[in-house]
């Protein structure tokens, strides 16, 4: 006989487990996390730097500031085009939980004050479709640092 709900209940807590500890990951490694909406996207040639090709701008409205000292109302995102190389299609309109890092890939660009980076290989989710835990859990580890 095989007792299905123990094989659920232990299923479920290594979820809880590998959502706990995925989460303190992409936290420990992001510069920034936010929750914002799409407001803007733009796409320009990455021009001097190993080799050109399109990215993605986009800016963010931050509803939620996260980790980072964010004092801007709007947050330019830098993403490139190719999945392959963790490109990213947000949509303009949608509101979503990002994760994203400083970066010297991308030459300076004009009337961003600090290059940061996200994309399909960060933890970014539509905010309809981030977890209650997620949050829970972001906001421990963001009040961890406060203390700090």
């Amino acid at each position: 006989m095989i007792l299905i709900t123990q094989s659920n209940a232990y299923s479920y807590i290594n979820l809880q487990t590998d959502l706990v500890g995925s989460v303190e990951r992409e936290f420990s490694t992001s510069d920034f996390i936010f929750t914002g909406t799409l407001v803007e996207k733009r796409t320009t040639t990455n021009k001097g730097f190993r080799s050109p090709s399109s990215i993605l701008i986009y800016t963010f409205r931050v509803l939620e500031n996260i980790k980072g000292k964010i004092e801007a109302q709007d947050i330019k995102i830098i993403s490139r085009i190719n999945q392959n190389s963790c490109g990213d299609s947000f949509r303009i309109g949608e509101s979503y939980l990002m994760y994203s890092k400083v970066s010297n890939d991308f030459p300076k660009i004009p009337n961003v004050e600090i290059n940061l980076i996200s994309g399909s290989c960060n933890r970014n989710q539509t905010l309809q479709s981030v977890k209650k835990e997620e949050m829970v859990q972001l906001h421990k580890l963001s009040k961890g640092l406060k203390k700090s």
